[in-house]
């Protein structure tokens, strides 16, 4: 069962990082992120971490 949940994380976090830019524009990436429910743990940190580039490049 955690291989398995492995996989689908390593697979679906990149997916969810290039939502999270679009919806970035929208609502920001905050209120998209409880919707992932555990699996938003992994994607949350993930896109702070993009948000945080983001800033460095644009500031």
């Amino acid at each position: 069962m955690n291989e398995k949940y492995r996989i689908i994380l390593k697979q679906k976090a990149p997916l969810h990082i290039g939502y999270g830019k679009n919806i970035k524009t929208f609502n920001g990436t905050l209120p998209y992120i409880p919707s992932f429910t555990f699996k938003g743990a992994v994607v949350a940190s993930m896109n702070l971490e993009e948000e945080r580039f983001s800033h460095e490049k644009s500031g």
